[in-house]
């Protein structure tokens, strides 16, 4: 990948045969994992991580600031 570039995973661990889908990023590849679009497994994930607040838009911004 060349300098400057970014490429998006975009999976979703409710898919079928998926697992697990792990939000981050790797050499230019940022990694979301779509279910966290959905209100309740997003809001699940927030209070099993202790995070106060969590949204996808902050994913986008977190992952593309690295």
């Amino acid at each position: 990948m060349g300098a400057g570039g970014l490429a998006f995973d975009l999976l979703s661990s409710k898919s079928p045969g998926q697992g697990s889908v792990i939000i981050g990023h790797a050499n230019g590849v940022i990694t979301i994992n779509l279910a966290e679009s959905l209100d309740d497994y997003r809001e699940s994930m927030r209070i099993r991580l202790d995070e106060p607040h969590r949204t996808m838009l902050g994913h986008f911004r977190h992952e593309v600031g690295h």
